[in-house]
């Protein structure tokens, strides 16, 4: 078989015509391990292959059924040609351009982007991504040709695009910009221009249709700023920078504006004051009206404030406000300067504040204006102590509205005024008159009144020739001295005397001489009624108390109160008799302390008695309850003893004579005595000190219960046994294990031999199967003398202990078992939780003694049991753990290189105990076997000889995979060669060089013609030859090149090579 032609999708082949064939099969491969089938004519000799990749080798050969040709054909290798990218555009740019192609190369190893500056002579090729549709090559130099290209290496698209020819853009000025303007004139700016011979400004004429020089002088070839004079007013201009010579050489970006309008500029203020301005400015031919507008916001928004004939050339402005800037223009209507004028900003003079209200004292004065000085640069309070001679000045924050000025003199007459500079109130107040106020005492205050007196302090007073306390009369209309005796000029306490009871009084105190001179604060009292003071409690008890007092002559009726919260409320608890000396209160609280005090209804001491603290006796706790134990009673009286001192609980062990008491935490509403004697009897008691449960509770006689044996418990049961085990007892002088009979309502000793007094077990013979019982250990001596705790079981029934597992594959286990008389049927149970729930997998007659269990999973453990219907050994049988054998991996892909193979089988092997990979390389007759992790779901074969079979398999001990896989057969790889080099390049050879080839059967050197690949002349190439050279090239020529390796470890086609041929 032989290669006719291939194309890019297809392959036609032709052979000798297979004598007496009954069917030909067409195989094609392109790695030598997965083939598909083409069946052909078996009368054919020659067949095309269809919907092939582009730029791909196949592997080809016949398979011949019967007659003389029978068998494999010869093994030929055929590539599809390529399909090189050839739509390529640009984006130009002065230092770039983007080259551009339709879509990424299919399959391609290697996409490379090409320049060159010499027409294609040299190339500069730069590695991109093989998805890439786009590369901008950068860098370049503005208005040049370049040639670019790309060459794409392996996939459909293998082959070097045609080159496109682009020139980059050149440069020019985009910085021209213009700065000022005005009637006649305009500005300009630009960066500056490198290279350049001269520089221009020009604008469009409309007129002429052409760009005319604008009139700026000579511009230096380096500057960056000029100006064009000679414009007309109020007319649109097109400008441009015109630069001759130099990189930039061209017209730059184009530049529009307006010259402005002719304009009044004698706008000016000649006079203002705080409310207006007068304005003035030259006359302006032609106007018909002038309106001046004013601003307060710096030129935001303009508002007319005055119109005035065109002729006029002033005008006044009012109703401003003081200190605060404006903002004015004119707009002057027709004339030659019509339009807007220049802007003037002007200041109103300030207007002091004079709005003062005065706060006055005795060595200060508060001076208050109320309103904050709006723009003042300054602000500053003034004080004159000379009618205005001298001013002392204090500067204060510019957003004060108020100033106190301190240290002052009591009673003297000062200047104060305010200063401000800046803003809407510049200038000085008007001076005002204050005089200081004088001392007086302020500390006038009583301390203690009584029905006939009242006590009085005050601060002491400097320079006093005499102190006085005095009242008001409002019965004369006068102030009286009180009756104090006399009182020291420098005393501070005084005491009035002979009041009268119940009445309001109002005190003054007045001093003669010094600062101080004149009367004091004022203070009014009320004096007190005169009271009762002689309540008490002679008795008291748990729940009453008994009061007395003295007679209260004219009394008409005398109430008891009570108050619970210290005064602040109180409720009457008993009224008697005016004449009555005595009351009883009951319905109390025990120890509770209460407030008392007397309400006397009429009599000359009418009104409340002295208030009286009263707490009533305890009443000890004696409700308890009990809870007894053998070495411990446990006293529970249920409730907290209130307001305590201490709490004690005791205990007697004869009969009250002596007592030991332990102190207790005072909430506690229990105690429990430990250390007691079993089965003794003691008294207990309760004693607190303090509130409401003051003293010793009632004893309360308590005897402990006795011991007994509470750790009886059985071990172990059979269908006729029962195990039991229990502390030693002590003490004891003999145990006997016994059991409940029903029927005879008594206790029946167990079939269990003697037991041992120090036995601590027992075992019970001679039991029914599937029978419940209820055990005791009875002791008889010593201090556990009586019955244990009780015991309750069930004798197992008698089972089937003969169940295994004689054959068992990874899903299925076989089963046999003894015959059991009389069964009606048995069922298999299975169990994968340990024995947690149980569910039938096979159920057999009775008289069977096997059963098969299918559907099981490899490598698993499972527990099961029989469960036996009727019969002497009816129920469950002995329980048996098998574990079903293991099913190999055999689920496996791979991933090959040049020297290793990966080996994934994809899932981990469950619960296995080890697993190793092994390798073969004289097809299984000798295995290398190396260990892997178990959780391990692919091994990587490393160090492989490229292009060589291999039998791999994996190896698994324990779980449900354990065994060994069948061995997978995988060829590595070639080990292609990559990049050939070139040199010794003339204008008619080149020689070609590669890396050293193993086991190579043919080597060759292809170049491409422009349609095909061809034989290089090269003349034969030695399989073990590192270079060649390829003769019969035509000078300044670019030819492509690659090497194909026949057999071997280098097996395939290399990398292509493009050179280009000297010139002769």
């Amino acid at each position: 078989m032989e290669q006719v032609e291939a194309t890019q999708t297809s392959i036609k082949v032709k052979w000798t015509q297979a004598v007496g064939a009954t069917a030909i099969s067409l195989e094609r491969s392109m790695n030598g391990s997965t083939w598909y089938s083409q069946q052909v004519d078996p009368q054919a000799s020659e067949a095309v292959i269809n919907n092939l990749s582009a730029n791909t080798t196949y592997k080809l050969k016949l398979i011949v059924s019967n007659g003389a040709n029978a068998g494999t054909s010869n093994l030929i290798s055929v590539k599809t040609t390529s399909n090189p990218i050839t739509e390529l555009s640009v984006v130009p740019g002065t230092t770039s351009v983007k080259l551009v192609w339709p879509k990424a190369p299919a399959n391609a190893t290697k996409v490379e982007a090409g320049r060159s500056e010499d027409n294609g002579q040299t190339w500069r090729w730069t590695s991109i991504t093989k998805t890439s549709t786009s590369y901008t090559f950068t860098g370049l130099t503005p208005n040049k040709t370049y040639l670019l290209t790309i060459r794409i290496t392996g996939g459909a698209n293998d082959g070097t695009a045609d080159p496109v020819e682009v020139t980059t853009e050149g440069l020019h000025v985009d910085s021209f910009a213009y700065t000022t303007r005005t009637d006649t004139t305009a500005s300009f700016k630009w960066n500056r221009v490198s290279d350049a011979t001269s520089l221009i400004i020009q604008y469009w004429d409309e007129t002429q249709g052409t760009w005319v020089d604008a009139n700026t002088g000579t511009i230096s070839k380096t500057a960056t700023t000029a100006k064009a004079t000679d414009l007309i007013g109020d007319t649109s201009y097109k400008f441009r920078l015109y630069v001759e010579g130099g990189k930039y050489g061209g017209e730059s970006n184009y530049v529009t504006l307006k010259t402005l309008q002719q304009q009044v500029t004698t706008l000016s203020a000649p006079t203002k004051g705080p409310r207006n301005i007068d304005f003035s400015w030259k006359a302006v031919a032609d106007a018909t009206s002038i309106a001046l507008k004013r601003s307060t916001n710096n030129g935001g928004t303009w508002t007319t404030v005055a119109t005035v004939d065109g002729s006029a050339t002033t005008a006044t402005v009012d109703g401003l406000s003081p200190g605060t800037t404006y903002l004015f223009k004119l707009e002057v209507t027709m004339g030659d300067r019509k339009g807007t004028s220049n802007e003037l900003s002007v200041t109103t003079s300030g207007a002091p504040i004079n709005d003062f209200t005065i706060v006055p004292g005795t060595t200060s004065i508060k001076l208050v204006w109320g309103k904050i000085a709006t723009n003042a640069k300054t602000v500053q309070a003034g004080k004159s102590e000379d009618g205005g001679k001298t001013w002392r000045w204090s500067t204060i924050t510019k957003t004060a509205t108020s100033y106190t000025f301190t240290g002052l003199t009591p009673n003297k007459t000062y200047l104060f005024a305010l200063k401000v500079t800046g803003g809407a109130f510049e200038g000085t107040s008007d001076p005002i008159e204050v005089t200081t106020d004088g001392l007086h005492v302020e500390s006038l205050a009583y301390t203690a009144r009584t029905d006939t007196t009242a006590s009085f302090k005050w601060n002491r007073v400097a320079d006093a020739t005499s102190l006085k306390i005095q009242y008001w009369d409002a019965a004369q209309g006068a102030w009286i001295d009180a009756n104090t005796g006399t009182i020291s000029k420098t005393a501070t306490t005084a005491k009035a005397t002979g009041l009268t009871g119940d009445t309001t009084y109002k005190f003054r105190l007045y001093v003669e001489g010094g600062r101080y001179a004149g009367e004091s604060n004022y203070v009014t009292l009320k004096t007190l009624q005169q009271q009762v003071t002689t309540l008490s409690a002679p008795t008291k008890g748990p729940k009453s108390i008994g009061f007395s007092w003295k007679a209260v002559a004219d009394a008409t009726s005398i109430a008891v109160k009570r108050s619970t919260n210290n005064g602040g409320t109180w409720t009457t608890v008993a009224t008697v008799d005016g004449s009555a000396t005595s009351a009883t209160v009951d319905g109390l609280s025990p120890g509770t302390t209460y407030l008392f005090k007397l309400e006397v209804t009429m009599g000359d001491r009418k009104g409340t008695s002295n208030e009286l603290s009263v707490t009533t006796s305890g009443a000890p706790i004696n409700d308890f309850t009990i809870v007894p134990g053998t070495t411990s009673i446990k006293l529970v009286w249920g409730k907290i003893a209130t307001n305590a001192k201490t709490v004690q609980a005791g205990k007697s062990e004869d009969g009250g004579k002596t007592w030991r008491w332990s102190t207790i935490t005072k909430t506690a509403t229990s105690y429990t005595f430990t250390g007691l004697t079993p089965n003794k009897t003691y008294l207990f008691a309760l004693k607190v000190t303090g509130g409401a449960f003051e003293g010793t509770s009632d004893p309360i006689e308590v005897t402990t219960d006795g011991l007994h044996v509470e750790s009886l418990a059985y071990t172990a049961r059979t269908d006729t046994t029962a195990s039991f085990k229990w502390n030693r007892v002590a003490d004891a002088t003999s145990l006997k294990i016994q059991y409940w009979d029903a029927a005879q309502g008594a206790w029946i000793d167990a079939n269990t031999g003697t037991i041992s007094k120090t036995a601590t077990t027992a075992k019970a013979t001679g039991l029914t199967g599937d029978t419940s019982y209820k055990f005791r250990l009875y002791v008889e001596g010593g201090r556990y003398a009586g019955e244990s705790n009780y015991v309750t079981l069930k004798t197992l029934q008698q089972q089937v202990t003969t169940l295994s597992a004689p054959t068992k594959g990874p899903k299925s286990i076989g089963f046999s078992w003894k015959a059991v008389a009389d069964a009606t049927s048995i069922a298999v149970k299975r169990s994968t939780n340990n024995g947690g729930t149980w569910t039938t997998v096979a159920t057999v007659d009775g008289s069977a003694t096997s059963a098969t269990v299918n559907g099981l999973s490899p490598g698993t453990t499972y527990l099961f049991k029989l469960e036996v219907t009727m019969g002497d050994r009816k129920g469950t049988s002995n329980e048996l753990s098998v574990t079903t054998s293991g099913a190999p991996i055999n689920d496996f892909t791979f991933v090959r290189g040049i020297n290793s193979v990966k080996l994934v089988w994809g899932k981990i092997p469950t619960n296995a105990k080890t697993v190793q990979v092994g390798k073969s390389e004289d097809n299984g007759k000798t295995w290398r076997w190396t260990s892997t992790a178990k959780t391990s779901t692919n091994y990587l074969f490393t160090g492989l000889t490229p292009n060589k079979s291999y039998l791999f398999t994996l190896k698994v001990t324990g779980g449900p995979n354990d065994g060994t896989s069948d061995p997978v057969e995988v060829t590595t790889y070639a080990d292609r060669v990559e990049k050939l080099s070139s040199s010794n390049i003339t204008s008619k050879s080149v020689t070609l060089r590669w890396k050293s080839l193993k086991g190579a059967e043919f080597v060759t050197l292809l170049q491409y013609d422009g349609g095909d690949w061809v034989a290089a002349a090269t003349g034969p190439i030695s399989n073990t030859a590192t270079s060649a050279t390829v003769t019969g090239l035509s000078p300044e020529k670019s030819y492509r090149f690659k090497l194909v390796v026949i057999g071997g470890a280098n097996e395939g086609e290399s990398d292509e090579i493009q050179i280009y041929t000297k010139s002769k």
